[in-house]
């Protein structure tokens, strides 16, 4: 395995492409996920693209590049074509395994627009794109990108089939969907090619819970148990590092908001709980920082550090399993 970087994370940076590449490797970091084609170039141009990727080949980063939504409540008539235009693009650019999502968590508790409709849907227009993937031989792995949960993209999989369609797990945002991550990849890691990777905490509030990313190794997660999972299915598998400051309630206590989780077992839920039980008097105590002044410090000025801890701690980890690749 290999710890990179997703790009979302330096958006705030302004960097080009080149200048992300510059940045992975001043960093020690072994790779970069895009998340579109038109972060390389605007107009598709498959000229800059081509040495976009020729320089990551000559530094030794792996280079992948996703594709835009895939729920059609999510665009217009124009979108399908951006879609398939994005897909042959990566494809030149040698990317067979292509990240997209359905959406967010707004569209999962979307009170207008059904999430199940959402999810049928959006596996329908899937569906549309099955001859072009096998024309191209690459695959769409869908985000846990706080709307679906490895239980419903389970779902998608068997629907569409696993030769083009797979999952990219962020295990950090599977909190978010109220599953627990070790169960969530024992779950998905069979059909897991590409990885969003960052770390979370749960804590309790007069809602419920809520969350918020940390570093990988700051957190909730137990890396050292969720990489040997990831591993054993897919030993070269990247681990995008990707990193939010933002608080996200989790009103457990509202009936409504469960009611947008309709796969949720008491045993799943009971694990949060016992996360949240464990981190709340470690904040009260100061053992931690504090949520509400780690989001209120910034992102820019401490994204760096952040970005810095969770590869030296997903390498370190890496290293003593023997998972480094």
């Amino acid at each position: 395995m290999r710890v990179g970087l997703d790009v979302y994370t330096v958006t705030h940076l302004g960097l080009d492409a080149f200048q992300t590449l510059d940045y992975c490797t001043a960093h020690g970091l072994e790779g970069a996920h895009f998340f579109s084609p038109f972060q390389l170039s605007e107009t598709l141009d498959m000229g800059r693209m081509r040495e976009i990727r020729q320089e990551a080949d000559r530094r030794g980063l792996y280079f992948e590049v996703g594709l835009p939504t895939v729920n059609p409540h999510k665009f217009g008539p124009e979108h399908d074509a951006r879609v398939r235009a994005c897909a042959r693009a990566c494809r030149e650019l040698g990317c067979r395994e292509l990240r997209s999502h359905f959406g967010a968590r707004g569209d999962r508790l979307n009170p207008t627009t059904a999430w199940a409709d959402q999810i049928r849907d959006g596996t329908d227009y899937l569906r549309t794109l099955g001859p072009l993937l096998r024309d191209l031989d690459c695959r769409i792995d869908l985000e846990t990108h706080a709307d679906c949960t490895t239980t419903e993209l389970l779902r998608v999989v068997e629907a569409l089939g696993e030769d083009r369609q797979g999952i990219c797990i962020d295990v950090g945002n599977t909190f978010r969907q109220l599953e627990d991550p070790v169960a969530a990849v024992r779950r998905a890691a069979p059909y897991t090619h590409i990885t969003h990777t960052k770390d979370a905490i749960l804590f309790f509030t007069d809602r419920g819970l809520a969350w918020q990313t940390r570093p990988c190794g700051e957190g909730a997660i137990d890396w050292s148990l969720v990489l040997p999972i990831l591993g054993e299915h897919a030993p070269a598998l990247t681990l995008s590092i990707e990193d939010e400051p933002y608080v996200r309630d989790l009103p457990i206590f509202e009936p409504d908001f469960l009611a947008y989780h309709p796969d949720l077992t008491p045993l799943e839920l009971a694990a949060l709980v016992r996360v949240a039980h464990a981190w709340t008097p470690r904040i009260e105590r100061g053992e931690v920082p504090e949520p509400y002044a780690y989001e209120a410090e910034g992102w820019r000025s401490s994204a760096d550090g952040r970005i810095d801890r969770a590869a030296v701690h997903l390498k370190t980890t890496l290293d003593a399993l023997g998972l480094r690749g």
